[in-house]
């Protein structure tokens, strides 16, 4: 298996009742996967 040249990225699915500002730290629940990417929503 080959790894790719750049990291892996966790994409957070917008809320707007739990939106929150850029660079903030949220906790996140992983909800689903694509090849080397991850998918998320706010908990």
């Amino acid at each position: 298996m080959d790894v790719p040249e750049e990291d892996g990225v966790v994409f957070i699915k917008k809320e707007k009742e739990k939106e929150k500002e850029i660079g903030s730290f949220v906790k996140c629940k992983i909800v689903d996967v694509r090849e080397y990417d991850l998918i998320a929503e706010i908990i």
